[in-house]
């Protein structure tokens, strides 16, 4: 109040909170050359994220490694799209990557994430395979019991080594 006496305290909060929010933005170790084998392998990539827009994720995202190459698209939550729990989330998503030409023919997606809402999510379509990361609340018994589209790996760092097989 000193300083500014007639700024809005919640404006100041807000303000605060958002670059809280932003210093607590971090790679989970092997994420970034996870991603980039899967783009060497000349898949597409896409970041699925809670977050908003208005988090600048593309700046985050370089401040902790990745670079403007690394993701064919960025799907952060926004006014117009559904966030990423609502369960039409990922077919508005890979209806999005079709119509940006991400992807032609999709033919088959993997998810990667690291809860069960993930792997429901994936498996509500019928070209999404689900590649369940340890490093969440879920275990491995939590995750396979959703079935044989379904692979398991200790850290998003082994996901680098089934690229061949996706």
């Amino acid at each position: 109040r000193t300083l500014w006496p007639k700024a809005d305290p919640a404006v100041v909060q807000r303000a605060a909170t958002r670059h809280t929010r932003a210093m607590q933005f971090s790679a989970v170790p092997g994420a970034v050359s996870a991603v980039r084998a899967v783009r060497n392998a000349r898949i597409a990539t896409v970041l699925f994220t809670s977050r908003r827009h208005d988090d600048n994720i593309v700046h985050h995202l370089t401040r902790i490694g990745f670079g403007d190459q690394d993701f064919d698209h960025i799907h952060a939550v926004t006014d117009t799209v559904p966030p990423k729990s609502a369960t039409n989330a990922l077919r508005y998503l890979l209806d999005t990557l079709e119509a940006l030409a991400v992807t032609k023919a999709l033919q088959k997606a993997w998810v990667v994430g690291d809860s069960i809402r993930e792997a429901e999510l994936a498996l509500e379509t019928d070209c999404c395979g689900f590649i369940g990361v340890l490093t969440g609340a879920a275990t491995a018994e939590d995750i396979e019991q959703f079935g044989n589209r379904i692979t398991v790996v200790r850290s998003v760092a082994d996901v680098e080594d089934l690229v061949p097989s996706l």
